[in-house]
């Protein structure tokens, strides 16, 4: 781990760490001055949309905490407070847009985030089970360890022939992900060779790995992975 305060103090800058795929990750939101989560639907503690930030700055907090409204400096929590309520309040910042929590995303995420530890150990279960079936294949090597396990995402031969092989047995599969270099708007700002990039995307295949699936669709899935690279 990179030595934070030192980065900090050397680049005179703000450190924001990216968590959206890691909700109740050990050591998660605990080293940036920002940290970003996601509640998007398929990420592990989903709400339909959006996300939060968390910080222990108050300064940084009071900044974002307006920008979330217009620029409006108080929300109407605040303008309550212990008195009667008040109508009046200040916009102190030309910047802003309507982003706050609203209170039924903010029930979904209250019962999400009870299960969360639950959905999150099935996960990693699923995981377990997909590295011991696919360990000894030499047409396929397993991803690293996660703890979220957001995706499950192997590299393996023959890619888009296992997909379609998947599919014409309704079983969903993906690429995560496709890289810049190969989108139509960025393929002009391709200066150089990315020789890693070509070899491995190539490879890439996420398996349906969710809270939801049963342990029984996991063995289904693996059995027809296996009986693809024996009979294809």
């Amino acid at each position: 781990m990179a030595d934070i305060a030192g980065l900090r103090k050397k680049f005179n800058g703000l450190i924001i760490e990216d968590a959206a795929h890691a909700m109740y990750t050990p050591g998660a939101g605990k080293k940036g001055d920002i940290t970003i989560w996601s509640f998007q639907a398929v990420k592990t503690l989903p709400m339909g949309d959006g996300g939060m930030i968390t910080t222990n700055d108050e300064k940084i907090y009071e900044r974002l905490r307006t920008l979330t409204w217009l620029g409006v400096e108080k929300s109407t929590y605040q303008r309550v407070g212990n008195k009667r309520y008040t109508w009046d309040y200040d916009i102190t910042q030309a910047q802003g847009v309507k982003c706050y929590m609203n209170d039924i995303n903010a029930v979904i995420g209250l019962g999400q985030l009870e299960r969360l530890e639950e959905t999150n150990a099935k996960r990693r279960a699923i995981q377990s089970i997909y590295n011991e079936a696919f360990k000894d294949m030499s047409q396929i090597k397993t991803p690293s360890y996660s703890h979220t396990v957001q995706y499950y995402t192997m590299q393996c031969e023959r890619r888009d022939e296992l997909s379609d092989y998947l599919a014409t047995n309704e079983v969903a599969t993906s690429v995560h992900f496709k890289p810049l270099s190969e989108m139509t708007y960025w393929k002009k700002a391709k200066k150089r060779p990315l020789p890693v990039t070509d070899r491995v995307w190539p490879k890439l295949l996420t398996l349906p790995c969710h809270n939801a699936l049963t342990f029984e669709q996991v063995e289904m899935i693996i059995r027809l992975v296996k009986e693809f690279y024996e009979t294809k």
